[in-house]
């Protein structure tokens, strides 16, 4: 029989440092607890906690977690600020903040979000996002992407309206719209990369990898393709400044 897990609000304000919740679902709102911990269906509205500690889906609204969140279920949420973040299972988020590392085994969709380190496994797709540092292995779809130092990627990008720092990308096919970046790195597929991609719908690792540059992109350093055979298409007023290497202009 499925239990409904309530406490008194004037409970909730001396929880010990020891104290957990668990429950089949779990509701609560308004209110400053020390530990969350609980197994089943959890929505949370204007909480605050140190730790939480989730296996089953989540659904929250402002909420803050100042030390670490772990999710092993779905995640889907506006408003949430942690200090670090671990979810696997799906992330969906409007207006996320992860002050120091987020590790999420899932596809990601979001908009509105700041990340130190952001680590993801799975498709990325994103707007209004603001990292430090950024490891994908997935494809990625994103618009207004910021990443101030290192991005590294396995998977097909498409990048609109974005800037980067240095990048390292192992992909089939990338795409820059009014984008810019540092030096780019394509390293060569291997086996095991090329078996990767194919799992996201890219059979393409015999061909030539490809990189287009659109609407005045721009790359201010160095573009090398680790296998020597890539394809640049720079159009639409884009420009490398840098020295190409291992790779070839395409003439329209």
């Amino acid at each position: 029989m499925k239990k409904n897990f309530l406490i008194p609000l004037s409970l909730l304000f001396c929880i010990s440092s020891g104290e957990i919740f668990s429950a089949d679902e779990t509701n609560l709102s308004n209110t400053v607890v020390k530990d969350i911990s609980t197994m089943g269906s959890a929505k949370l509205s204007e909480v605050k906690t140190e730790e939480l500690s989730i296996i089953g889906p989540l659904n929250f609204k402002k909420l803050s977690v100042t030390h670490t969140g772990t999710i092993t279920g779905p995640v889907e949420g506006t408003d949430g600020i942690f200090e670090n973040l671990v979810v696997t299972g799906p992330l969906g988020f409007e207006n996320l903040t992860v002050q120091k590392e987020a590790v999420i085994t899932g596809p990601v969709t979001g908009s509105k979000g700041y990340f130190a380190d952001l680590t993801v496994s799975g498709p990325f797709k994103v707007s209004e996002i603001l990292c430090q540092n950024l490891t994908v292995s997935g494809p990625i779809d994103a618009t207004k992407l910021a990443v101030r130092d290192k991005t590294t990627a396995t998977g097909n990008m498409t990048a609109n309206n974005s800037d980067f720092g240095d990048m390292t990308i192992t992909a089939n096919k990338i795409l820059f719209n009014e984008t810019t970046a540092r030096d780019l790195l394509i390293k060569k597929n291997s086996s095991i990369e090329s078996s990767f991609l194919a799992w996201f719908g890219d059979n393409s690792d015999e061909k030539p990898q490809e990189l287009r540059l659109t609407n005045k992109s721009v790359i201010e350093g160095d573009v090398t393709f680790e296998s020597g055979k890539g394809k640049i298409y720079v159009e639409e007023g884009s420009q490398i400044k840098g020295k190409i290497q291992g790779g070839t202009v395409q003439k329209n």
